[in-house]
């Protein structure tokens, strides 16, 4: 999992932190974070790349990685809000 802590998702990553099967890896924004999603996504072909934002205008630099994942027919998806 690819993303940004912040202040709306800490609680959240205690959770991750603690998941045996999940990996945090942190990034300096949103956009590295959804193109390192979608690079892994790519390389490992079968488990999704999973970027995790916070409340804010990072999300939008984020949809870049995630309509680039999408071009190109990466396994990634958004959740229904």
């Amino acid at each position: 999992m690819f993303g940004v802590p912040g202040d709306f998702n800490l609680g959240f990553l205690d959770f991750v932190e603690d998941h045996p099967n999940i990996t945090w890896v942190g990034n300096c924004n949103e956009l590295n974070a959804s193109y390192a999603a979608d690079g892994y996504a790519r390389v490992k072909d079968g488990p999704p790349g999973v970027v995790l934002t916070t409340f804010g205008v990072g999300e939008l630099s984020c949809t870049n990685g995630i309509a680039g994942g999408r071009s190109r027919s990466s396994l990634c998806s958004t959740p229904d809000t």
